[in-house]
Order: structure tokens, then sequence, then C-alpha cells
């Protein structure tokens, strides 16, 4: 056992403090003491000989009174083991956003707007038209002209009225393949009942003298018809019998039509006196002028609805969105004379007629009227349009000198 105290190997000259005595010596914890801290070791007793380890030797301290010389504590701090497991070394997302290509659709591919001339096989003047489908065609004109299409519009062959009721044919309307109706001069109107196939006279000289310009057919088996000295002709028994009569004007009615049967309209050519519009709407019984303040001669008359055209000299249209209550003037190009409008809706419209230099021309709007533009124009010699029809995306227009235009 060693005794606790300050203690010194002989040889060494370096002294040591025993800390605890009870340990053995081979378990010797040993620290040397800097100068400063040596004790005085003149009292201190001299060792002559050498520590045995496991032997049981008492050492002495010089002072074993004196203060707590315990040597600090020389053991190394906690020194935590860093963290070397690999550090996350994910690349950042370089993937791309969703890039999304623009609309390139292209519109829908619309043919351009053309009208073809068809082979009529006549040069006599074609004044009226009107179909049973864009198939199946009917044009009338001078010389008991009557030609049919039945395969839209490629061929016309004549049908021949028997016997030859009138020399000249200017209007043609009907209700379906057993109401065609044909109206002409001398007050005559034939009619056919077999899809005009054939045809029949129902009335002559009615009266004598008179030509009927129009026809208008509103409903099966009625029929409107107008003519020379502001003639108006109404049926509703499809011709047989009588027919009622009334004189509007002294002047020449020129065109009929009617949104409907209870509203039925007249244009009589009077020009520069206004007021040339009439209007029945209890049945043809009896006709009263409009407001329209017309100021050259009307030709030609349309409806749908509420919405009512009148166009003529000097390219001059009015227009009626109040079923004739009040009129608009719409002033087209005054080189212009139209003979004839009609629409497949009141905003796709057509006008025909003549231009500059007597040329024939049709005009289209799409836009209830506001605008117009020329669709064909300068057409040879003086081919005027007199009359336009359609049925679907399908337009014919006939004129002077057998001209028939259609648009497909």
């Amino acid at each position: 056992k060693l005794k606790s105290g300050l203690m010194e190997i002989k040889g060494y000259g370096a002294p040591f403090y025993v800390v605890d005595g009870n340990l053995a010596s081979a378990d010797l914890v040993m620290a040397t003491v800097s100068d400063l801290a040596r004790p005085d070791l003149s009292t201190s007793t001299s060792m002559d000989s050498a520590i045995t380890p496991g032997a049981d030797q008492t050492m002495s301290s010089p002072d074993d009174g004196a203060a707590d010389q315990s040597v600090p504590d020389q053991s190394m701090p906690d020194l935590a083991t860093p963290d070397l497991s690999t550090p996350d070394l994910s690349l950042p997302d370089f993937s791309l956003p969703d890039f999304h290509l623009p609309d390139f659709h292209l519109p829908d591919f619309v043919p351009p707007r053309v009208w073809s001339k068809e082979t009529s096989g006549t040069n006599y003047d074609l004044h009226g038209v009107w179909g049973l489908s864009a198939s199946d065609v009917i044009a009338v004109g001078r010389g008991v002209t009557i030609l049919h299409s039945k395969d839209r519009g490629a061929s016309w062959p004549a049908i021949v009225t028997n016997p030859m009721y009138s020399p000249d044919y200017n209007a043609i309307y009907g209700a379906g393949a057993n109401e065609i109706y044909v109206g002409g001069q001398s007050g005559r109107v034939v009619k056919s009942t077999d899809g005009g196939a054939s045809f029949t006279e129902i009335l002559t000289n009615e009266p004598s003298g008179y030509s009927l310009r129009s026809l208008w057919v509103p409903t099966t088996m009625e029929v409107y018809a107008v003519g020379d000295y502001g003639l108006v002709l109404h049926t509703t028994n499809g011709g047989a019998g009588t027919w009622a009569k009334k004189t509007i004007s002294s002047s020449h009615a020129r065109s009929v039509f009617g949104p409907s049967g209870s509203s039925v309209f007249a244009v009589v050519f009077n020009v520069g006196l206004g007021l040339d519009v009439f209007q029945s709407t209890d049945g043809g019984s009896s006709w009263v002028e409009t407001t329209q303040p017309g100021s050259a001669g009307n030709i030609a008359v349309w409806a749908t609805g509420m919405d009512v055209w009148v166009v003529g000299q000097y390219g001059l249209a009015w227009h009626s969105i109040d079923n004739g209550m009040n009129w608009t003037k719409v002033q087209l190009d005054v080189n212009w004379e139209l003979h004839a409008i009609w629409g497949s809706s009141k905003d796709d419209l057509y006008a025909g007629g003549f231009g500059v230099n007597n040329l024939g021309l049709i005009v289209h709007s799409t836009d209830r009227g506001q605008t117009w533009t020329e669709e064909a124009s300068g057409l040879s010699g003086s081919n005027e349009i007199d009359s336009i029809w359609g049925s679907g995306g399908d337009v014919y227009a006939v004129g002077t000198q057998g001209l028939i235009l259609h648009l497909q």
C-alpha cells in the first residue's frame, strides 16, 4: 500500500503525489508536479530504495494535513465522432416544365363564292325563278319559256305548255309539287300539279290587256298576283273560279311578298311620288300605303318575320324591322338599279339588277343589310338580273338573254 502524500522515487528526482493509497502500485498513476507547486522536501523522508510493485509499502507525506492537491482531470474531452455518412448528393430537378405548343389549327377552308353561268339553251329573257329544292328548279321567261332542271342546274330542258297560252311569262311561285303557278301577259296564270312536268291554264284575260308581274303563294291554295295599273288578284281556292280583284294605284305594281298570309306587301313603280309600298293585313281585302318615304321607283319586295326589304332605282333600298311601320333608307351604289331581292334569312340577303353600262350584278349582305359586297358584276352584254331564289346553300339568279347564274 502506498501512503497518501507527496512522494519521490529515488533516482528520478521528480516528485509524485499519491492521491489514493489504497491502490495497488501496479495501478499507480503518476503526474509530474511543476517546480512552483513542489513542496519543501527538506522535511520529507528520504527514499533509499525503489518501490517494489505489489509490496506493502508505506510512504509518509510531509504534511498529512495539507490542502487537497488533486491533479486536475487530464482526460480527453468527449469528442463526438463526426458524421461521416455520405451526404445527400441528389441532383436538382433539371426536368423541363410541360411545354404546350400554341394552337396552330387552321380555320376551316371556305371555298370562294363563285357564281357559275349555266347553259340555259335559250336567248329569251328570263324573268322568274323558283324551285322545289336546290336540285329541282324552274325558270320562266319570254316566248312561253319554261325551263326545268332536275339535276341541280346541270341541264335545263324546256317544258312546252299546250296550248301556248301567253307570249311571255314573268313570274313563278309555288307551295309544293302539286301547286306551282306561273303568271304572265294578258292576265294569264298557268298551274302545274305534277311537279312542273306540265301546266294548265287557270286564269286568262283578267283583266284583258294587263300583264301580271309577280306571284306569291303564302299557303296551300292561296295565291296573290300583281300587275299593271296597280292590279292585285287574290284566290284562296287554288285558282279555281273567280279571283278577288283590287286596284291599289294607277301605276304598275311590280312585286308582291309577305312574311305571312296575314301581312302582305306590294310595291308600285312610282318614280318620285313616294308612299309606293302598300300593305294588307286582312287577307287582301284592303290595302294601306305605308310611311316609306320613297323618292325613286320601287321594283321588288321581300320579307321574313318582322324584316321587310324594298329595292329599286338609283341603288336605293328601304328596310323595315317592324313589319312596315317604320323604314330606314339604305343607299347602295347610285349607278345600280335593283330588280330583285331574296334572302335565306334576315341576315343573309341577295339583291340583283344591273350597274354601270347596264351590266348585270349581284350583291350580297351577311349582316342584315348593313354592308353589301358585289359577288357577280360586269356580266357580258346587257345581262341584267331580274329574279333570285335559293334553297339551302344554293342560289339561282336569272336575267336577260337566257342568263342563269348558280351559286353552290
